[in-house]
């Protein structure tokens, strides 16, 4: 039985901080591989969008997390939003990130799940 390499050697293809503040998101630039390991930091869905669409993010679930995360990233600094303007601005949001991709199911699965959940909020 092998043992799994050094935490040092491993390629992650996101890195995500849920509990900074501000959250932060950066990818692993999948165009510059193998030559080159480069992450891409996303402070906002519009960052999200140009690597997806750029295709810097390849792979359906990763397609997915990435939107979302983003999503998380950028919402985390509208915490003082009303309800009614976090759930326009995130329908907003997800329909622009629907477009990064438009043949992307497992984006428009987890999208519509997003969507979902604020639908059944008053």
């Amino acid at each position: 039985m092998t043992s799994p390499p050094p935490e040092s050697v491993a390629l992650l293809s996101l890195r995500y901080d849920g509990a900074s503040v501000p959250r932060t998101l950066s990818v692993l630039d999948q165009l510059l591989l193998p030559q080159t390991t480069s992450y891409v930091e996303l402070p906002d869905t519009s960052a999200a969008w140009s690597v997806i669409r750029s295709m810097q993010v390849r792979g359906a679930p990763l397609i997915a997390v990435v939107a979302c995360l983003a999503i998380n990233v950028e919402m985390s600094s509208r915490a003082d939003a009303s309800a009614s303007t976090l759930a326009a601005w995130l329908a907003d949001r997800t329909s622009y990130l629907r477009t990064s991709r438009p043949t992307a199911v497992n984006l428009f699965n987890a999208l519509d799940g997003l969507d979902a959940l604020v639908a059944a909020f008053p």
